[in-house]
């Protein structure tokens, strides 16, 4: 991997080379996508409206922790 970051040409082709004999690469990116597109089970709104829960639960949370450090700022206020 170091010897492809590093941009040697010969590496790069010696690594496309493998991808394509073991299966890897031999479709283009939009027929990749729809491939993998037609196999979900899950549609569109559903991933959307667990993103929107996932998101409400962060928020949850953050509300959460500002109440606690409130409420621990109280008590030690209260009995320094």
């Amino acid at each position: 991997m170091k010897r492809l970051k590093r941009g040697d040409v010969n590496d790069k082709a010696l690594f496309v080379s493998a991808c394509q004999f073991i299966g890897l690469l031999n479709q283009n990116k939009e027929e990749w996508l729809n491939s993998k597109i037609s196999k979900v089970s899950v549609s569109e709104e559903e991933i959307l409206k667990k993103i929107d829960e996932r998101n409400k639960a962060r928020e949850k949370k953050k509300i959460m922790k500002k109440l606690i450090k409130l409420e621990m700022s109280f008590w030690i206020k209260v009995f320094q």
